[in-house]
């Protein structure tokens, strides 16, 4: 019982804190925005400063802890097609915390969020409509042209949030976009945000260390002679071994 009041007390105010500071928080985004885009064309200023307010929101919470492993293979300057396993809401929080540049990859309905979908927009993310063919082909073609301008995308191959913690099956849209733009893919296992904030859950789960891992670079040379689906297994393999590894060694070292 005491336990339940305690997590209900720190859900409210986390979840309170959030709400007051979103308006006031994006208005100083807008500025930055409005200030840095004309001269800044890969919106660098902009990221950073998003990554420094989803940082707020992590660092308020005393329950969270992020640790980002291996940053040393983001190379500045390098384009990448980031992949990750999707276990919550906070892996967005998380991602943050790269501090490099990228442009997501999200489902159109955040999009149309107030605030949130706004910096997305003014953000240059790219909006796909899940199960939507055209929508699809039209993520694809935006996320080569965004790679070939020289800016790294993050997107999440499962589709959707995880509903056990495990990493799902993935979709081919990534792959195609790989085998299209002939990009470097970086993969990235996370874990602990699952038990931190599950699928449809709004209660917080008490301490929590969500680890984000940086795996090797996978390079053209390395995938490009490999039909789709078999890239995509092989992908798909390799990052749901590497979760559980990474899992395995969280409940071990971190969990409280």
């Amino acid at each position: 019982m005491k336990k339940t009041l305690v997590s209900a007390l720190i859900t409210f105010s986390v979840w309170l804190f959030f709400i007051a500071t979103l308006v006031p928080l994006f208005l100083i985004y807008l500025l930055v925005w409005i200030f840095t885009a004309p001269f800044d064309r890969r919106l660098s200023l902009c990221h950073q400063y998003v990554s420094a307010w989803a940082g707020l929101y992590v660092h308020i919470n005393p329950w969270w802890k992020v640790t980002i492993e291996n940053r040393f293979r983001l190379v500045p300057g390098q384009v990448y097609i980031i992949l990750s396993n999707h276990q919550s809401v906070l892996d967005v929080l998380a991602f943050y915390q790269l501090r490099f540049p990228f442009r997501w990859i999200a489902k159109q309905e955040i999009f149309r969020l107030p605030v949130l979908g706004w910096v997305l927009f003014l953000n240059g993310d790219i909006p796909v409509i899940r199960g939507d063919k055209e929508s699809a082909e039209r993520m694809v073609e935006r996320a080569v042209k965004t790679l070939r301008e020289g800016n790294s995308i993050l997107i999440f191959p499962e589709g959707t949030r995880s509903a056990d913690g495990t990493v799902g099956d993935f979709k081919e849209g990534a792959f195609r976009i790989a085998l299209e733009s002939k990009a470097a893919m970086l993969p990235v296992v996370i874990d602990g945000a699952y038990d931190a904030l599950p699928k449809h859950e709004f209660l917080f789960r008490g301490k929590k260390h969500i680890v984000v891992r940086i795996l090797d670079v996978i390079k053209p040379e390395d995938y490009d002679s490999y039909p789709l689906p078999m890239l995509l297994k092989k992908t798909e393999k390799f990052m749901a071994e590497e979760h559980l590894r990474l899992r395995n060694e969280n409940i071990l070292l971190h969990h409280e």
